[in-house]
């Protein structure tokens, strides 16, 4: 299994020459361990149906085993079920209720529909953290969804200082936060130049593009945000991300439908 782990640096080698040796490590020592690498493996390589199987067969073994819950959790959440998320999370935050789990929660919920669940939990985790951005802004959007717009925008006036006093404030995952308060706020400018910035900073990266489709389609850009949705779920980011009512007046949209097509694994 160390090979194929090497193979993933290695570029001369393909993802088959990867999974080749993850089938004959797993031959020789079908474990929880290698299971669980497999898993983590395939999942780089953009393949979340086969390392969701390989942490289903891991928890048919060791059923508590709390590090798969939490990978197949953060699977299900970006590129799956978020019912199922939302499941896996709760039970998660049950025995570890710290600020991930606790975030994830809130953001399971808020794909699936449930918005005040969401804001709750979201208002636990900037509890544990109030400097964090990113929790800051999940929490903003979970208040607009659930009807509190006026608490919603003084949360996203607060992400917009929390970005701007943030010792990484050029990385491009805080140029997203602040690029979607601004969106939110309505911001116009603002918010395409921050997520001009991202998108150089971050290359190829398929959150990146999804956090970029939010922006674009809150300024009222359908090609842009399209574009980028489309780049997105190329790169694995789940459906339901682009179902929030932030994207509603897209919905039958030729471009934005085809570009939530299902995609192979």
């Amino acid at each position: 299994l160390g090979r194929a782990r090497l193979a993933l640096r290695a570029p001369r080698l393909v993802p088959e020459d990867v999974r080749r040796e993850l089938r004959q490590a797993l031959a020789r020592r079908p474990s929880w361990m290698t299971l669980f690498r497999a898993a983590q493996i395939e999942d780089r390589l953009g393949a979340p149906d086969a390392a969701r199987a390989y942490l289903e067969r891991l928890l048919e073994r060791v059923p508590e085993h709390y590090d798969a819950r939490s990978l197949l959790a953060e699977l299900e959440l970006l590129k799956g079920r978020p019912e199922r998320a939302e499941e896996l999370y709760a039970a998660l935050v049950q025995e570890s209720p710290g600020v991930t789990e606790m975030a994830n929660l809130g953001l399971a919920r808020m794909l699936v529909g449930h918005f005040d669940a969401a804001a709750e939990a979201l208002a636990s985790a900037a509890a544990l953290e109030p400097r964090n951005p990113f929790v800051a802004l999940n929490l903003a959007d979970a208040l607009l969804l659930s009807g509190r717009s006026d608490a919603a925008r003084r949360t996203y006036r607060a992400v917009l200082e929390l970005a701007r006093q943030d010792p990484r404030a050029e990385d491009w995952h805080v140029l997203s936060v602040a690029a979607q308060a601004h969106a939110h706020l309505g911001d116009a400018g603002a918010a395409v130049e921050a997520t001009q910035r991202l998108l150089r900073a971050a290359g190829e990266d398929p959150q990146a593009a999804a956090d970029a489709s939010v922006v674009y389609a809150l300024v009222g850009d359908r090609a842009s945000a399209s574009v980028n949705a489309a780049r997105a779920r190329r790169g694995g980011v789940g459906e339901a991300w682009f179902r929030l009512p932030w994207f509603a007046a897209l919905a039958g949209d030729v471009a934005f439908e085809a570009a939530l097509a299902p995609r192979p694994d």
